[in-house]
């Protein structure tokens, strides 16, 4: 079940882009009318490895009055949540993942499964975007990667206990209906995506978290780029919407007097329609450090 909750945040991964190839972290500091704003990219899910975070990080936690995060990251946790979860990705008796894939999703669905050697009968219960969710987790799992080590999980842990303010971008019911929202079709291209990009880090989410560690665009800009152009509703859906959404509360944090730390995944960041661009269309200058 805890697989399931993690899932929920892993799924957002591999849409993950990292900065210039010179950054040092992904984090950007934007200086407000009073206090600043520092934007940090995050991974969900990291191995023991990636501990200490860089400096620049937690410097800017300890900087900040107000932290700001995807959802709420203690209700993820939740047995009710996770149990929501799983019943809302299951199919009712009768109906199975297999009878239900389109041939152009079946193939690699089922090569897929049989080379990370996962349980048929399991997924064969799940609805498309929960199999391609427990794919995806089970892929970092056997890597040694932990949502409980995922950037956001840090600071929320070091956030509650120093009372510092927090808000959340979205309550645990939206990110859960990104998922069970989607009708058939888009689950499918959901489920294709995900496939696609495991193929395309072979498997190893060592190489993605290497790639956002040394701050290099490389394979994962790459990545996004496929995902725009090959599934444009889920690019829109998953990323776009929710960083037009997102922009007026960052917005409202540089027009305070307390500096704010905002924890998104690194995806929602660079790119056309990432939130250093917008707000630089907002007439701000984000500085990468």
């Amino acid at each position: 079940m805890n697989r399931i909750a993690g899932a929920l945040i892993a799924g957002f991964l591999l849409f993950a882009v990292a900065g210039p190839a010179t950054a040092e972290s992904f984090l950007w500091h934007v200086k407000g009318a009073g206090g600043s704003v520092y934007l940090l990219g995050s991974m969900h899910l990291l191995p023991a490895s990636a501990y200490p975070l860089p400096d620049a990080m937690e410097q800017a936690y300890r900087l900040s009055d107000v932290l700001v995060f995807e959802t709420d990251i203690g209700a993820v946790g939740q047995e009710e949540t996770q149990m929501g979860l799983l019943n809302a990705g299951m199919y009712p008796e009768g109906q199975t993942l297999m009878n239900e894939l389109n041939t152009g999703v079946l193939g690699p669905y089922a090569e897929t499964v049989q080379k990370l050697q996962l349980p048929v009968s399991m997924l064969n219960r799940y609805r498309p975007w929960l199999a391609a969710l427990t794919i995806e987790m089970s892929v970092y799992a056997k890597h040694h990667f932990k949502a409980e080590l995922g950037v956001d999980r840090h600071f929320y842990q070091k956030a509650v206990p120093a009372n510092k303010e927090i808000i959340t971008l979205e309550t645990v019911e939206e990110q859960g209906e990104f998922f069970t929202a989607m009708d058939s079709a888009m689950q499918q291209d959901y489920l294709r995506m995900t496939l696609e990009s495991l193929d395309e880090i072979d498997y190893d989410p060592n190489e993605l978290y290497e790639i956002w560690a040394d701050g290099d665009d490389g394979d994962m800009e790459d990545l996004l780029e496929l995902a725009q152009d090959d599934y444009p509703a889920l690019y829109n859906r998953f990323i776009r919407e929710r960083n037009q959404k997102w922009l007026p509360v960052v917005l409202d944090l540089l027009k305070r007097d307390k500096n704010s730390l905002v924890v998104v995944g690194a995806m929602h960041l660079p790119g056309d329609h990432g939130l250093l661009q917008l707000l630089e269309n907002a007439g701000f200058d984000p500085e990468q450090m």
